[in-house]
């Protein structure tokens, strides 16, 4: 089976086999860069980290019809343009959602039979899985038939004009979370708070005040960290990243 398996409005697709294969590339962002002069005001994260996520992802636009008349003559239209990163549902099959819809009429309005319904679907499709296994080439399919997943099954009966696969890149917060927070000037003393978080606790796990004398130096570190101090008043600091953590 070469290239894209062309599918047959209503057709059903099964899925037999469940094995996954993650197209998605991850790395860690940190911020800001090194040597970079940077401005914090009290109270403000010096340094952070997140996790920047690229793959292949299904992508809709605001006021597309995602399905021409699905009942009552009504179409499910997308209220706000989406994207999903594509996932594999097992040999050959891909899905991505779930993408909110709403029932309107042809004309983009709601009448007594559409209403507004609300819907979730997961949008999905089939290809060749030996021609795609990596996140550049899957990047560039263009199906020509889209379907709503069910059960692991594939109910090919959209618009494929409405649809697009794009590369999405999506930046989240790490679970293990480590905070230096400014925290004014005394004479030539800076301080700082530094803070561990795990997961989504809201309250740190660990907490410890610095406090560094610029006398001594104008580098001051804990752990990884590096910052050079360029200049520092009781409102704000100007600084450098030389290491993060």
């Amino acid at each position: 089976m070469k290239g894209l398996i062309l599918l047959l409005s209503l057709f059903v697709v099964s899925c037999a086999s469940t094995s996954s294969v993650n197209f998605n590339s991850e790395e860690n962002i940190s911020y800001p860069e090194k040597n970079i002069t940077v401005v914090k005001r009290l109270g403000e994260r010096l340094v952070s980290k997140s996790s920047r996520q690229t793959g292949p992802a299904i992508s809709i636009k605001n006021g597309a019809i995602i399905e021409e008349n699905a009942f009552l003559s009504c179409n499910w239209h997308s209220n706000t343009t989406q994207e999903y990163f594509i996932n594999s549902q097992g040999k050959d099959f891909f899905s991505a959602g779930p993408f909110n819809l709403t029932a309107r009429k042809k004309d983009g309005t709601t009448g007594p039979a559409c209403g507004g319904n609300q819907a979730r679907w997961r949008i999905c499709f089939e290809a060749d899985m030996e021609s795609f296994s990596s996140l550049d080439d899957l990047s560039k399919l263009k199906p020509n038939a889209y379907g709503f997943e069910l059960s692991n099954n594939c109910f090919t009966r959209l618009n494929p004009s409405q649809i697009n696969i794009v590369t999405k890149t999506q930046e989240s917060e790490t679970n293990f979370k480590q905070e230096f927070v400014y925290n004014g000037r005394i004479n030539d003393e800076l301080r700082f708070i530094f803070r561990e978080f795990y997961a989504d606790f809201a309250r740190p796990a660990f907490t410890q005040e610095l406090v560094y004398d610029l006398n001594i130096s104008k580098d001051i570190g804990f752990r990884d960290l590096k910052l050079k101090i360029i200049e520092a008043t009781n409102l704000e600091i100007k600084y450098q990243v030389i290491s993060n953590f």
